[in-house]
């Protein structure tokens, strides 16, 4: 066999041998094995098979389980198969889409926290002025009805002492 075509052994870094072909390997265009008209991948298969079982009430954690164990396959493995024929039929969304955040000029954002700010002190003194006001009003009350209550109560123990 010619240095090209042969095989090497490597460890990745989780620990786990896996096998590829030597560095002057030519790449082609095209793969080795023509995917025929009509033919389904794997991820497809994966995908069709995971949503056969979602529909019969599986979950879907569990069905990727049990293709795992029918394929022989890892776990991530199907999942990513699943998921990658997912993103080809446009399904799904990718975490990259969407709009970036507008450019904000630093020293109006500075601005904005700093009023902000000046709003929440104005808030604490109005919630503070409150509270005052009714700590006020109840040692006002209770300073008013201080007699009589002291009144009740000594009745009372008078009664008791009878």
């Amino acid at each position: 066999m010619s240095p090209e075509g042969s095989l090497l052994w490597s460890r990745r870094p989780d620990g786990r041998t896996v096998r590829g072909t030597a560095l002057g390997v030519p790449l082609t265009d095209q793969p080795s094995t023509p995917i025929k008209e009509g033919a389904v991948t794997k991820a497809q298969e994966v995908y069709e098979r995971t949503e056969a079982l979602l529909a019969s009430g599986v979950k879907k954690a569990d069905a990727f389980r049990q293709l795992a164990e029918e394929y022989g396959s890892e776990f991530n493995s199907i999942r990513g198969a699943y998921y990658a024929h997912t993103r080809s039929l446009g399904g799904g969304s990718s975490k990259r889409q969407g709009k970036r955040p507008a450019q904000v000029d630093p020293f109006e954002s500075a601005a904005n926290v700093l009023e902000k700010a000046i709003e929440a002190i104005d808030s604490e003194i109005s919630a503070a002025k409150e509270r005052a006001d009714a700590a006020k009003a109840e040692y006002d009350h209770l300073r008013e009805t201080a007699g009589e209550r002291k009144a009740a109560l000594q009745a009372k123990i008078d009664a008791l002492k009878a």
